[in-house]
């Protein structure tokens, strides 16, 4: 009993490491806590502190983004406009297509790099609900997440309402004759195939992972080159939703960036999971291999012998198994406690113990095989 809650005990205490210090519970007050009482505290502020900082993280992520997006899609509209104006059988204007879709591409990719550590960097609502049906967030953060994402489409459009001259210009209509039918396919396919990149290059962990930021980014450049022309270039709710409140302008055709978004999502998250139940993996299989020979780390003894293998474990996993290791080496007396060193060379692993009086060394013994030729008397280890 005593070390099931002693192990109750440190799992607390790895958990309060994580949150600041006017969340942790006082010293005073932790003898008054069951040891589980406690535990479940922390873990619940814990969690309420992450789901702060990712919302706020998106938050800011999503002002910025769609804030540099809509001020350069404003400035390509407005010259647009202007040649249109000058020449009404102008042909299109391809400089400003490439400008406004080098802007949202650049501007997703440099602010997905910023804060995907922090909240994933999504800023999309359709992103995030396809990432859940995946479970590859939970359905709070999605709540959380879809909330600030569209307050931070707002947001953006107000500040660059106010500080471009002449205001946004950024609104996502069907023109060039594009019927709805056609606008809905070409915002669910370009949205398709955004989501899938997302999938594949930051939600399937691989080498190249932290690069998915630049694909991803590429991949909104690409799909902005294709329906920008025609259906102003959206992919994202959050980004229609913002300059149509700001600008108070509300087209009978709007829903479609709305429904074909989370369409998308759907059956791109479908389309996901069934690759993975296939294990998809063996069609093309060793991907990830290392282009070298894999090393392996070993511990040897004095003589040589290998007796043990290093392997490489999370920081959160360790500190536990460390703790249990100490402990357990103090009751025996190999270890005093707070005194426990281990040294580690290329022909020797030795403990160092102090008593009273003198320090004594021993050697870490390792029992081998009955087959194996018996080795020599141990050596004195080396002094720490």
């Amino acid at each position: 009993m005593t070390d099931r809650a002693d192990s109750g005990t440190r799992a607390a205490e790895h958990i309060e490491e994580k949150l600041p210090g006017f969340l942790r519970i006082p010293e005073h007050k932790k003898s008054k806590h069951h040891h589980a009482a406690f535990y479940d505290t922390l873990e619940r502020r814990l969690m309420i502190k992450n789901e702060i900082i990712a919302a706020v993280a998106e938050f800011v992520g999503t002002v910025m983004f769609l804030f540099f997006a809509f001020c350069i899609a404003t400035q390509a509209t407005n010259r647009g406009n202007e040649l249109e104006a000058a020449d009404p059988n102008a042909p299109l204007d391809l400089e400003g297509l490439l400008y406004s879709s080098l802007g949202f591409g650049f501007a997703l990719a440099v602010n997905a790099w910023i804060f995907f550590r922090i909240s994933g960097g999504l800023m999309n609502p359709a992103v995030g609900f396809a990432l859940t049906l995946t479970g590859t967030i939970t359905w709070t953060r999605f709540f959380v997440l879809t909330v600030v994402q569209y307050a931070g489409g707002l947001t953006a459009a107000a500040l660059c309402n106010a500080l471009i001259p002449g205001g946004i210009n950024a609104r996502t209509t069907l023109h060039n004759d594009t019927s709805v039918v056609q606008g809905f396919f070409l915002e669910f396919l370009c949205t398709a195939m955004l989501i899938f990149a997302i999938y594949m290059l930051a939600a399937e962990k691989h080498r190249g992972t932290f690069l998915a930021p630049v694909g991803i980014g590429l991949t909104l450049f690409i799909a902005e080159l294709l329906s920008t022309n025609f259906t102003g270039g959206s992919l994202n709710p959050a980004r229609t939703l913002g300059p149509d409140v700001v600008l108070r302008q509300f087209d009978r055709t709007c829903w479609i960036y709305y429904v074909s978004s989370y369409a998308a999502a759907l059956v791109t998250a479908g389309f996901y999971m069934a690759l993975r139940a296939s294990h998809y993996t063996s069609v093309v299989p060793d991907q990830d291999a290392e282009m070298v020979q894999e090393m392996k780390q070993v511990v040897r003894d004095v003589h040589g012998n290998v007796i043990g293998s290093i392997d490489m474990v999370p920081a959160s996993e360790s500190a536990p198994l460390l703790e249990d290791q100490a402990a357990l080496a103090a009751e025996e007396g190999r270890v005093a406690p707070g005194m426990a060193e281990a040294s580690a060379g290329n022909s020797d692993f030795t403990y160092a113990a102090k008593d009273d009086a003198t320090y004594s060394h021993d050697v870490l013994r390792h029992k081998t095989s009955s087959s194996s030729t018996a080795a020599p008397p141990v050596a004195p280890a080396r002094a720490i």
